[in-house]
């Protein structure tokens, strides 16, 4: 993990590299191990408030356009401690969620053919148009932002709990069955 120097001697900054180890540690037991040495060879910033949320940075070429290290280029960066902290009841699973765009784009090139297939599958229905939100609110689903973000989300529900509904792998099957098998063909779940 990277620190930024904005965060030496931050008073958060141990609680965020507590929760960043756990985190990690939940990791590991839900994803199959062969996959897991890449998966921890992805690069973590860790930012004092340069933005919201977190993000992974595929494009070298965007960073340097928005001024920002081009080093961070293939890594995720979480970039704000305190949503980074805060945000861990409502969403979980960001780190897995970044972790999963990392894996779509250095192992698929962000083309994998059975995650664009589920994708257009998802948004020919429009089942994803208006769903629950964790806040309580129906809303357009996040994963409709690209097949990107829809491989993310997916993840997030099948491993532990999304902000939007289907919230859980239950509800995933239920809901999106094609994207519940995409999740276990692509992260190669063992049964």
């Amino acid at each position: 993990m990277h620190v930024e120097k904005s965060l030496q001697g931050h008073k958060r900054l141990p609680v965020a590299i507590k929760l960043l180890d756990t985190k990690f540690g939940e990791i590991e037991k839900l994803i199959n191990p062969e996959l897991l040495p890449q998966l921890k060879s992805v690069p973590i910033w860790l930012n004092k408030d340069i933005r919201t949320g977190a993000c992974y940075h595929p494009n070298p070429k965007w960073l340097e356009a928005n001024d920002r290290m081009p080093e961070k280029c293939r890594c995720i960066e979480l970039q704000n401690i305190h949503h980074f902290i805060d945000w861990e009841k409502t969403q979980p699973m960001m780190v897995l969620h970044e972790l999963a765009h990392a894996f779509h784009h250095q192992v698929h090139g962000f083309k994998n053919p059975v995650i664009t297939a589920a994708y257009k599958n998802i948004v020919a229905s429009g089942k994803y148009e208006k769903v629950k939100h964790v806040n309580g609110k129906l809303q357009r689903h996040y994963a409709l932002s690209n097949e990107k973000e829809y491989f993310s989300e997916c993840t997030e529900a099948y491993f532990g709990r999304n902000d939007f509904y289907p919230f859980t792998r239950e509800e995933l099957k239920a809901f999106d069955p094609q994207g519940y098998a995409m999740v276990e063909t692509v992260w190669k779940v063992k049964k």
